[in-house]
């Protein structure tokens, strides 16, 4: 999958949590801000699942991913240690 395409990608998930995260905070009871905040976890494993698959290509086009590698890598741990304390992996 080329860069562009892995690149609109993550544009359309972080718009997508965005939109979700504002729904969230102005939903009219618990039970649809529950819902919209369940539907913000899945997009978030999917948005690093395509942050990951970017790293191969941006090398390939010889960019420096370092910088890149580590946000990610953060935002991805970050993650995953939430839902470990939220008991839901």
């Amino acid at each position: 999958m080329s860069i562009t395409i892995r690149l609109e990608k993550l544009q359309f998930l972080a718009d997508e949590l965005q939109l979700a995260r504002h729904l969230t905070q102005h939903a009219p009871d618990d039970f649809a801000a529950r819902t919209l905040a369940r539907h913000i976890a899945l997009r978030a494993e999917n948005f690093i699942e395509h942050t990951r698959a970017l790293k191969k290509p941006l090398n390939l086009a010889h960019f420096r991913t370092t910088d890149f590698n580590d946000v990610k890598e953060t935002y991805a741990n970050t993650f995953e240690e939430y839902l470990l304390s939220c008991g839901t992996r």
